[in-house]
C-alpha cells in the first residue's frame, strides 16, 4: 500500500517561494499604507474642523470650482500631445544619428562608388529639395 508521496526539499522551496515573495511585498507596501491612513486621519480631523462655517478657504475652493473642466482638459491633452510629439521626434532623429553612422561606413566599404540619397544625418530631406 503506497501512501501519500513525500515532498523534496526541493520542492517545499518552489512551493513555499511565492508565498514569501507575496509576503515580502505586502511588508514594503506597509509603510506608504500607514503614510495614507496617517496623512487621511489628520485631513478628515482639518475637514470636521471647517464643515458648515464660511471662511476664506470656501471662497478659494469657490474660484477653483470655477474653472471649465470640460475646456481646460482638451487643452491640457492637445498641448501634452504636441510636446509629446516634439520631443518623440527630436529623440528619433538623434537614434537615427547614432544608427546610420555604422551603416554608411559599411555602405562604403561594400561600394565606394555608391552615390547618397542626399539625407542629412539626422534622417531630414536635404534643404533645397523643399
Amino acid at each position: 500500500m503506497r501512501g501519500v508521496p513525500r515532498l523534496t526539499r526541493n520542492d517545499r522551496y518552489r512551493l513555499l517561494a511565492p508565498i514569501f515573495a507575496g509576503l515580502g511585498a505586502a511588508i514594503k507596501s506597509l509603510p506608504w499604507c500607514g503614510a495614507l491612513v496617517f496623512v487621511a486621519w489628520f485631513a478628515r480631523d482639518v475637514l470636521v474642523a471647517y464643515a458648515g462655517q464660511t471662511t476664506s478657504a470656501n471662497v478659494v475652493v469657490q474660484l477653483f470650482a470655477d474653472f471649465r473642466i470640460a475646456v481646460l482638459l482638451p487643452w491640457a491633452v492637445g498641448a501634452g500631445g504636441i510636446i509629446y510629439g516634439i520631443r518623440q521626434k527630436h529623440l528619433k532623429e538623434q537614434a537615427i544619428e547614432r544608427l546610420t553612422k555604422r551603416t554608411h561606413e559599411l555602405e562604403r566599404i561594400v561600394d565606394p562608388a555608391r552615390t547618397s540619397s542626399g539625407l542629412t544625418p539626422r534622417g531630414r530631406t536635404r534643404p533645397e529639395d523643399r
